[in-house]
């Protein structure tokens, strides 16, 4: 059964390995306050003092792929095809994680805080990663921890992570840049769909700014982690 974040907080600790001197530094003393503060957000998120996240799903609800009500019908009154061939184009009728049922293209920096942390509440959840649309002076004052790079302009200059063409066509992929008016995560967002043909790309519509602005884990200087 998957561990519940808020409760087995003491389990999901992330071992972060320190870097040379010179080499890209945490915004935090320790990998012990990264994640403690992960887990603090969504303590408090649990407690209220935030806005509310989705309620805790039983392994057998998320893999029953019908509405919370029970009714078999996704949001806005769709019926969900028992026998479909074809490829959902709704992310609300994603068989995967229960924390993507429902969610549209945008999502909320709470919403990403729960993608973020599903690799620690459920081991055979699909890989995750985060990608930083903004510009690499940017990207280098600060970015979301172990975020990757990724500008629109790296589909045309040939600096695309090396790993990602070994990443899952099933992973799930949050963009983010300043949120706003930025529009490079969208462009991200669209050429990963199109030209990359992954299938569950989100937007983080706050921006990085909305990420800092609730004091989650962060990171300076080039991505350290592989």
């Amino acid at each position: 059964m998957a561990c519940n974040p808020v409760k087995c907080a003491g389990m999901q600790m992330v071992v972060l390995t320190a870097v040379a001197a010179g080499a890209a530094t945490l915004h935090f003393s320790t990998a012990t306050n990264q994640r403690a503060l992960m887990d603090d957000f969504l303590k408090a998120s649990a407690g209220g003092s935030k806005t509310t996240m989705q309620p805790e799903i039983t392994p057998a609800e998320a893999t029953d792929p019908v509405s919370a009500d029970g009714s078999g019908a996704a949001p806005g009154g769709e019926e969900i095809a028992a026998n479909s061939t074809e490829a959902p184009t709704n992310p609300a009728l994603d068989s995967g994680p229960a924390v993507l049922r429902g969610l549209e293209a945008m999502i909320t920096v709470e919403q990403a805080v729960e993608i973020y942390n599903l690799p620690y509440v459920d081991p055979e959840a699909p890989l995750v990663f985060f990608l930083d649309a903004r510009e690499r002076d940017e990207y280098e004052k600060g970015h979301i921890l172990d975020a990757y790079h990724v500008t629109p302009q790296s589909f045309f200059n040939d600096t695309l992570p090396e790993e990602m063409d070994q990443w899952p066509k099933d992973s799930i992929i949050v963009v983010y840049c300043s949120g706003g008016d930025c529009d490079a995560s969208h462009l991200v967002e669209t050429r990963l769909r199109l030209e990359k043909q992954f299938t569950r790309v989100y937007v983080m519509g706050d921006g990085y700014p909305g990420w800092t602005g609730l004091n989650l884990p962060t990171e300076t200087g080039p991505r350290q982690s592989n």
